[in-house]
């Protein structure tokens, strides 16, 4: 056994220990055998593990070769599309400039021409057209709710904005239905077949004022202010005055015909009270369903059984309001009837 002294160097105790190991293996037969063996198993195992290292170091390699050329690819593709796309970006800006100048410049000279217009005395609306609707009143009754209707007097003026682009607008005190809105369309169509005028570069603006008490009326909707709005235009157009003695209710249909609406009853009773002379009515609604009821009695009980009858309804309102209700076909009648009075010509 080796041991280390004081004063011996680490290289030279090193060297006696391989020295000592050699010579016992050179004495030692067997184990000379044993350690070549070890030496050989070592040497296999060692090329054995480089080779499959360098198996797997090519696999890398390979590996690395072709996503080095994907890469390459791709780069190769994002280029192109860079390219493709930069092209119409630097072709379109200009494009863009150029139109949002000229749009610039029309506007401008559209504003000098609405201020030199504006110095100008403009048409405005001299007169007004009185239209009827419905609106709904929920009806307490204990537990029970019930929906009935009361009339409701809109007052309508029209008013022709010089170079429009021919728009159709309400202006109202309350929101505007889609109904409402198309009876405008519809109105300003007929009015321009009617007269045979073209309309397509002035704006159409009719303003509905209701109730004093806005607060009646949520919505102004419905088709049935659609002969009112058009017996309007049309007079407006023309130059004409329309009575105001006069209160219509109807739909305009696009054949000129004055279509049927609901409510007649309680439109005649809110025409009356505002005050009307004559309330127009569309072909065969000048009647309305009245009541008729019979008592009978057998023993203590009493039997009440009633029945609708159709009657005429312009008597009523005669003795109600003094107003006489008339029945219209189309719009040439109604036009006829707000600006002389007369039927038939």
């Amino acid at each position: 056994m080796v041991e280390l002294r004081d004063g011996i160097s680490f290289h030279h105790t090193i060297y006696n220990i391989v020295d000592s190991i050699r010579q016992k293996i050179e004495g030692n037969t067997d184990m000379k055998t044993l350690v070549i063996a070890i030496f050989a198993v070592v040497l296999g195992a060692s090329i054995v593990g480089n080779f499959l290292l360098y198996q797997q170091n090519v696999h890398l390699m390979g590996l690395i070769d072709v996503m080095t050329k994907d890469n390459e690819k791709l780069s190769n593709t994002i280029a192109e599309i860079n390219a493709e796309t930069e092209y119409p970006k630097q072709t379109a800006i200009p494009r863009v400039e150029k139109e949002i100048f000229e749009l610039n410049v029309s506007l401008s000279e559209k504003e000098q021409q609405e201020t030199e217009d504006n110095s100008k005395p403009q048409p405005s609306s001299s007169q007004s057209i009185t239209a009827v609707g419905v609106r709904p009143l929920v009806v307490r009754d204990g537990f029970f709710e019930r929906t009935q209707y009361e009339g409701t007097i809109m007052e309508i003026l029209v008013s022709i904005k010089e170079q429009g682009d021919g728009f159709v607008l309400v202006n109202t005190e309350v929101p505007t239905g889609i109904a409402f809105q198309e009876s405008a369309k519809t109105a300003v169509k007929i009015a321009q077949e009617y007269l045979d005028a073209d309309l397509s570069d002035k704006d159409i603006v009719f303003s509905i004022t209701v109730d004093a008490d806005k607060t009646r009326l949520q919505t102004v909707d419905g088709y049935s202010a659609g002969a009112a709005m058009t017996v309007l235009l049309i007079s407006e157009l023309q130059g004409k005055s329309i009575s105001n003695d006069m209160v219509i209710t109807g739909s305009i249909l696009p054949d000129t015909s004055i279509g049927r609406v609901g409510g007649i009853f309680d439109k005649a009773e809110a025409a009356g009270k505002h005050g009307a002379k004559i309330f127009l009515v569309p072909s065969d609604q000048n009647v309305t369903q009245v009541e008729s009821c019979e008592e009978s009695r057998t023993g203590n009980f009493i039997y009440r059984s009633c029945t609708l009858e159709e009657k005429p309804l312009s008597p009523i309102t005669e003795e109600m309001f003094g107003m006489e209700i008339r029945e219209v076909s189309d719009i040439e009648d109604a036009v006829r009837y707000f600006q002389t009075g007369l039927f038939g010509g």
